[in-house]
């Protein structure tokens, strides 16, 4: 069973963000890359889960790279020995022909399988990612309205994880094929000559470390901001659509447009100086490699005539071939492994900015040992027992709730009542097992209610503002039991006094709900959240504010409703006002953390 931290902790505050990120602004690229790296308990472990993946990918990223070279190097060698000894016949270069049918084949094999093997293993990764974020983002259950907004979850879910994906196909896996390339080539090229070693050394150096190390320096700020702004457009984005009708009756139409096109406008912006930038390194890249080929075309000429001025010195009548044109060549196709460095490395803080937003939002869940969790079939009733509950979120001393002691057999009927902001939620939250003690015990059934899988079966939950999906009305219903029948779904509609509604509906069950059920009055949203309870037969049912925002007469209505349903079953009603105080059997007021009956 898991352990879930408070909502609170994963609300990031503003000021605490900013200073976050101004600190990191001043850390050097490299030693920030590493901390992140090393304080990261989310990605990493995949690492060494798909690690047999990883290194075949790398494997064939670094082979596709040396067979393209070595393709243009047999070639530049053909073509020399072809224009130099003209009299040699083809069978005398079959083998070299045979060797460029072998790269020039094996090249695109190798890339296809590379990109193979490298999407498979990324597209692994983030696929579990998806799933561990989905099921910290459910684990959460009731506590995910107040930790997370829903633009914020659309951007983990879209944005960051993408740019997870493109951490790895983009950054990492070309920054380690292009340094295993640097290395191949200044040892190939170093044994002819070691200051011809030395030199592409610097050059490579300057390509795959210096480059992008400036690249960073200058542009990382403007791309990380547009990311930034990026993750703030899904918010804006989605309370400004949500909301839309507000801004239409106001008649602030052009308001709604400015607010939703100023943040892309910003966005649009950083990301026009960060693409001139990116052209002049980009031509500054290309003529460093420019400078490479120069360098070895000038010792290649120097080097192979010396070769044929000794030849000639000595009396060797077997003219040597010239390799010019092979080596030079065979460089060309290498540019594609460091052209994408310095791009890379400027989305680096990007990439490790959303690895840093899914693991906070992640929620990290303690994992305890299998004997430590209970299954509702061991549960021995469920009756429920506080004694001396003291709760407080982890990231604050301020109690929540001070020395709570509570009984409530099964079937009881409690109300908790007091003011906004006093912890009623929270203490709803300890008793379903979404938010562990401080101290003391809460149990249901002799069992600690944080250890008890599978809580959805035992607690059923109706939240202030049920939402329906846009499904159908069936579909929206087997949310409490999927496994329930057409029969079984008309028979809770008609259990909560829904039956009229459900007769006049064009296409009865199949009947498709709106976006967030706004077909439906807010009073028939509750009763369709109730029928779902009715179908999920849970013994304890959690009311949090059932009837907040409901005009009296259907309040009275719904609540006659729900206590008559649900005879029989362990109601606790949150409430701040004494509306429907008269159907249960005890009142508790909470305040100040403390519980008292009323």
């Amino acid at each position: 069973m898991t352990a879930e931290k408070s909502p609170s902790s994963a609300t990031h505050s503003p000021t605490k963000t900013a200073d976050t990120e101004s600190s990191t602004a001043k850390t050097f690229p490299v030693k920030r890359w590493m901390q992140a790296f090393r304080a990261d308990t989310w990605v990493r472990p995949f690492l060494k889960q798909y690690k047999k993946a990883l290194l075949v990918s790398l494997g064939l990223g670094v082979a596709a790279m040396v067979f393209a070279a070595a393709l243009m190097f047999t070639s530049g060698y053909l073509i020399s020995i072809s224009a130099d000894r003209p009299e040699m016949g083809v069978y005398a270069i079959s083998a070299v022909l045979g060797f460029v049918q072998i790269f020039g084949i094996g090249k695109p094999f190798l890339s296809y399988f590379e990109r193979l093997a490298s999407h498979d293993w990324v597209l692994r990764l983030t696929s579990t990612l998806r799933k561990r974020l989905f099921t910290s983002f459910n684990a959460q259950g009731v506590l995910h309205s107040a930790s997370r907004k829903a633009g914020e979850a659309l951007g983990l879910l879209s944005e960051d994880i993408g740019h997870l994906q493109n951490m790895y196909l983009r950054v990492i896996f070309p920054q380690i094929i292009a340094a295993a390339i640097a290395v191949l080539l200044t040892l190939a090229l170093g044994v002819f000559s070691p200051l011809l070693g030395l030199a592409v050394l610097a050059l490579m150096f300057t390509l795959v470390a210096l480059v992008p190390l400036a690249s960073v320096l200058v542009n990382g700020g403007r791309r990380m901001a547009s990311k930034q702004s990026r993750n703030r457009q899904y918010d804006t984005a989605l309370d400004n659509v949500t909301g839309l009708a507000d801004w239409e009756i106001s008649g602030r139409r052009d308001d709604f447009i400015d607010a939703m096109t100023a943040e892309y406008a910003q966005t649009r912006e950083a990301e026009r100086a960060a693409a001139a930038f990116d052209r002049k390194r980009d031509f500054l890249v290309q003529a460093l490699f420019c400078l490479l080929v120069v360098i070895v075309f000038t010792w290649a000429g120097i080097y192979f005539g010396d070769v044929a001025q000794s030849a000639a010195a000595t009396g060797d009548t077997s003219r040597p071939v010239n390799w010019v044109a092979a080596f030079v060549l065979g460089l060309f196709p290498l540019v594609e492994a460091f052209a994408p460095l310095s791009n890379a490395a400027v989305e680096m803080d990007c990439h490790l900015d959303s690895m840093n937003r899914i693991s906070d939002a992640a929620q990290e869940e303690t994992v305890e040992d299998d004997a430590g969790t209970f299954s509702p079939d061991q549960l021995a009733s469920y009756d429920i027992c506080l004694s001396d509950v003291s709760f407080h979120y982890p990231e604050s001393n301020q109690a929540i709730l001070r020395n709570v002691s509570l009984a409530i057999p099964q079937g009881r009927k409690v109300a908790l009542l007091g003011p906004s902001g006093t912890g009623k939620s929270t203490l709803a939250w300890l008793i379903r097992g979404d938010l562990a003690p401080t101290t003391g015990t809460l149990t249901i059934g002799g069992v600690p209610t944080c250890q008890l899988s599978d809580s959805h079966k035992v607690f059923g939950f109706i939240q202030q503002s049920p939402y329906l999906f846009n499904k159908t009305l069936g579909e929206n219903l087997r949310l409490g039991n999927p496994k329930a029948t057409d029969e079984e779904l008309i028979a809770a509609l008609e259990a909560v006094e829904l039956g009229d509604l459900f007769a006049s509906l064009p296409k009865g069950l199949k009947t498709m709900v709106d976006e967030g059920g706004l077909r439906f009055s807010g009073g028939e949203r509750h009763r369709i959240a109730l029928a779902r309870i009715l179908l999920a037969d849970t013994p304890v049912v959690i009311l949090d504010e059932p009837t907040v925002s409901l005009d009296p007469r259907t309040e009275h209505q719904l609540l006659q409703t729900v206590f008559s349903v649900l005879q029989g079953r362990t109601i606790i009603m949150i409430t701040h006002h004494k509306s429907g105080l008269g159907y249960v059997d005890e009142v508790l007021h909470l305040q100040d953390g403390e519980l008292t009956r009323a």
